[in-house]
């Protein structure tokens, strides 16, 4: 069993470092603080999370708005992704559909 959960902790840390470093090369894009040994990284976005969330879906890509999770606060527009999910389709759809770069 020991073995497994260091694949896993081995995996998670590569997925993490792959994903950082990816959405890192967006321009505008700053990710929050986050938790090496989590799921998943949040970073703001310049438009409404809902609006964004429903075009990935559109796009089969699944991201979480991140007024969902502060919903006192209409206006906070931010994304939550699963860094084991980000892909270089996620990543193009960020890069093009929120942050408008081609």
């Amino acid at each position: 069993m020991t073995n497994h959960l260091q694949a896993l902790k081995h995996l998670s840390a590569e997925k993490s470092a792959t994903a950082i470093t990816q959405l890192n090369k967006i321009d505008g894009l700053t990710l929050y603080p986050h938790n090496p040994s989590g799921n998943f990284l949040w970073f703001r976005i310049p438009m409404d999370d809902k609006k964004a969330v429903e075009a990935a879906k559109n796009n089969n890509i699944f991201i979480a708005p991140g007024s969902l999770f502060f919903p006192s606060d209409p206006t906070y527009f931010a994304l939550r992704v699963n860094k084991f999910y980000i892909d270089k389709t996620t990543v193009k759809f960020i890069k093009t559909a929120i942050f408008n770069h081609h």
